[in-house]
């Protein structure tokens, strides 16, 4: 059991197997206050308090913190700013943030207070309209919004609400922003879920084909390898008379 308590010391706080023997004797072995104690010692004390006012275990921050801390940072569940800390902290599912993730990340910007935060969020979310910060930040909402393990694709309604956030976040012209509109129309007449791989390719899409030609999607080619249903959205422009002529 000792042996069990040293190992799993170690990996939780990548220390030496000296370190954890000194702090696990010191509590008779009880991981979870050895592990508290230690961190406590490596953290700002403030980081680690305002850790303890939204913890829902040991461990982890759960929806109930999390909606007090979002309260306390001024923002909105539905603000982007929240979509904006949850890949900042590395979240695995909504509502949740692990400790070590939340003591970790707040350290490496020197940062321990609420008002560092709120700083520190708006102008990494300004920051997001970069491309290489938006593009993993679009990657990483996907699994985000997942609530099992086991599941693949996220209904129509969840994700237009999600492009929509995500979109602000980056400059689009409005010929732009109405053909992802239609888009949406699309996307809930088909009332089909969505994997990863559409998920993803949609804003591949919108970088390549309707970006550079909003109006005729003219470099739209139906013998690349898009997924099914922006082939067929293709279609609908089509049987829709909703694209431009490319006649000169």
């Amino acid at each position: 059991m000792s042996a069990k308590a040293v190992n799993d010391f170690m990996e939780v706080t990548g220390t030496s197997r000296t370190t954890a023997n000194k702090y696990l004797k010191k509590h008779a072995y009880n991981l979870n206050f050895a592990v508290e104690e230690y961190l406590g010692k490596q953290y700002n004390t403030n980081l680690y308090k305002l850790f303890e006012k939204y913890q829902e275990t040991p461990d982890k921050i759960g929806i109930d913190g999390t909606l007090c801390y979002l309260e306390d940072l001024g923002i909105e569940p539905e603000d982007v700013r929240s979509l904006v800390l949850s890949h900042f902290l590395e979240s695995e599912s909504m509502g949740a943030f692990s400790k070590e993730n939340f003591l970790q990340k707040w350290t490496e910007k020197n940062i321990s207070t609420i008002s560092q935060m709120k700083t520190y969020l708006n102008e990494l979310t300004k920051n997001m309209a970069t491309p290489s910060e938006f593009d993993e930040l679009y990657g990483f909402t996907f699994n985000f919004l997942l609530e099992t393990p086991t599941q693949r694709s996220l209904s129509p309604d969840l994700l237009i609400d999600y492009w929509k956030l995500l979109f602000d976040l980056v400059p689009l012209d409005e010929d732009v922003l109405h053909r992802i509109d239609q888009w949406y129309d699309f996307i809930l007449k088909q009332e089909k879920p969505s994997n990863k791989d559409a998920y993803l390719m949609f804003w591949e899409f919108v970088k390549e084909v309707v970006k550079p030609d909003p109006g005729s999607l003219s470099g739209y080619d139906e013998m690349a390898s898009w997924p099914v249903v922006i082939d067929e959205f293709i279609e609908y422009l089509q049987e829709n008379n909703l694209l431009e002529s490319t006649e000169s």
